[in-house]
């Protein structure tokens, strides 16, 4: 479903908020950081600030997802709670959309 709505309605940001993520989710890491995360990119998205969770596992699942994205294909940095990672994505601006208003 994140994907049908990256390609309707394009975006290069997105706040992943894990923080209500409980239990262990680590079977599915190596699919989302090898093949998940490029989809991702090739629907336009460069950036993703993903919000830890409180739980040990899930948040030992995130770090093991992450450990398999072969090549940046898309800058994820990690936080603790929403209000940070909302203001790192704000401040985010990719270097070609700087010279195409120029």
């Amino acid at each position: 479903m994140l994907l049908a709505c990256l390609r309707r309605f394009p975006c290069q940001k997105l706040l992943n908020d894990s923080s209500g993520v409980t239990g262990d989710w680590k079977l599915a890491a190596k699919w989302i950081g090898e093949y998940f995360f490029p989809l991702l990119a090739d629907a336009g998205l460069h950036y993703m600030a993903w919000v830890y969770s409180p739980n040990y596992f899930s948040r030992r699942a995130i770090n093991l997802a992450l450990s398999f994205v072969r090549q940046p294909v898309i800058v994820v940095v990690n936080f603790e709670e929403v209000a940070s990672a909302y203001t790192w994505l704000r401040e985010k601006v990719r270097p070609s959309c700087i010279t195409s208003m120029l």
